[in-house]
């Protein structure tokens, strides 16, 4: 299976996959993000992840609705 993985990026989500991720390799890429990452980051790469896993399987559309209305509250003056 090829696909980019946070694992293979030090915890970092990578993105596009090239094939969807078992919910096992899923399971394992949640869990690398939150052993490398805390708090605001966590969530962010948490989102990218599953952003990305949901377009693989083809709901990039409606990803791409979500992320234009759900990244704003993303933002550091909403956090602060």
């Amino acid at each position: 299976m090829t696909q980019f993985s946070t694992s293979e990026t030090g915890g970092q989500a990578a993105g596009p996959m090239l094939t969807p991720l078992s919910a096992e390799e899923f399971r394992q890429e949640c869990l690398a993000i939150v052993a490398a990452h805390a708090g605001h980051e966590a969530h962010m790469k948490l989102d990218w992840l599953v952003t990305e896993l949901l377009s693989s399987l083809g709901y990039g559309e409606g990803m791409a609705i979500f992320l234009a209305h759900a990244m704003p509250y993303h933002s550091e003056a909403v956090l602060k």
